[in-house]
């Protein structure tokens, strides 16, 4: 007797997930950010939000079943933080072995999936205590010293010559 043997094929598949982190002691951790993913991610293209992530809420977004070799990309919509991305890939589903190292990426980069994929957004607000963000804003400052420094001088030599002016009259 014979016996038919066959292979079936199923296409390799993965699992790419996107967290958020917010550090920094100006941040606001309760902050929701807006993203967009690539469409070999979702086809429509749908908008998403995340806030700080919490292991204990799983706040994250997981993209399933995506194939093999698949480009993916997401972007952040965020301007005020300084955003760091970085991707690290795994050999689990649970993301426990990592695979080669973590790498930081720019904000909307292709990513080949060819393992579990893990994305991490980490978000700082940088404030700088004069509240002026632009090197513009800076010389500003800097240019509203010297004119209030600038003023003072001339404010003390006016009244030194009054001071003056006033004791030689006395003396008259």
């Amino acid at each position: 007797p014979y016996h038919d043997m066959y292979a079936v094929w199923e296409p390799v598949t993965y699992t790419v997930v996107i967290r958020k982190h917010i550090t920094g002691d100006y941040s606001d951790t309760t902050k929701s950010f807006t993203y967009t993913p690539s469409e070999t991610l979702d086809s429509s293209r749908a908008t998403f939000t995340l806030t700080n992530y919490d292991s204990s809420t799983g706040n994250e977004k997981k993209y399933e079943n995506i194939g093999y070799g698949t480009l993916v990309s997401v972007t952040e919509a965020e301007q005020d933080y300084t955003k760091t991305v970085t991707v690290t890939k795994f050999s689990d589903p649970e993301m426990t072995e990592q695979v080669g190292k973590t790498q930081t990426i720019t904000d909307g980069s292709d990513i080949t999936v060819d393992n579990y994929v893990l994305i991490e957004y980490n978000n700082t607000l940088e404030v700088i205590i004069t509240g002026i963000k632009e090197h513009g804003g800076m010389l500003a400052l800097l240019a509203v010293g010297f004119a209030a420094a600038a003023a003072t001088f001339i404010m003390q030599r006016i009244s030194r010559r009054r001071r003056s002016a006033a004791t030689e009259n006395v003396y008259k």
